[in-house]
């Protein structure tokens, strides 16, 4: 019984040491989604939202992994301008939930994960859907 009750308080301190938000079955390609999310793994949250709205007008662009023209300073990108913009609303709401469970939104470190969505078949019936994505944002408060 006791012990229980310390593995309560001791999950409640974890998750209170993290915010998170999810989108689901946005309209964005898994492709591009999956790319962000690996550009913006590992940086702070003010940083992140700074570089995806460079990446929206066209002056940072985010590294794709094979198939891709050859930009300055990487070996191949490409500018995804919409999904860039969901994730930059999906970061201000994750600002939003840190603030609301206490924490300090300049301290996080965002750890981001992207997954194939559900397709819904187009009117006219053919085979391929629209493109969708689940995307998962996790920022824990960074440890001094």
């Amino acid at each position: 019984m006791a012990q229980e009750k310390e593995k309560e308080e001791i999950e409640k301190k974890n998750e209170a040491k993290e915010a998170s938000v999810r989108g689901k079955n946005l309209p964005i390609s898994k492709k591009h989604a999956v790319a962000i999310c690996k550009f913006i793994k590992n940086k702070k949250l003010e940083d992140a939202i700074k570089i995806l709205e460079l990446v929206k007008k066209k002056k940072v662009s985010v590294p794709f992994a094979k198939g891709m023209p050859h930009r300055k300073g990487i070996s191949g990108g490409r500018y995804p301008a919409k999904a860039s913009s969901y994730l930059i609303k999906m970061l201000h709401n994750l600002a939003a939930n840190a603030i609301a469970k206490g924490l300090d939104p300049s301290n996080l470190i965002i750890s981001a994960k992207a997954d194939k969505g559900e397709t819904f078949p187009r009117a006219d019936r053919r085979r391929r859907g629209f493109k969708r994505a689940h995307i998962a944002i996790i920022a824990k408060e960074k440890i001094k």
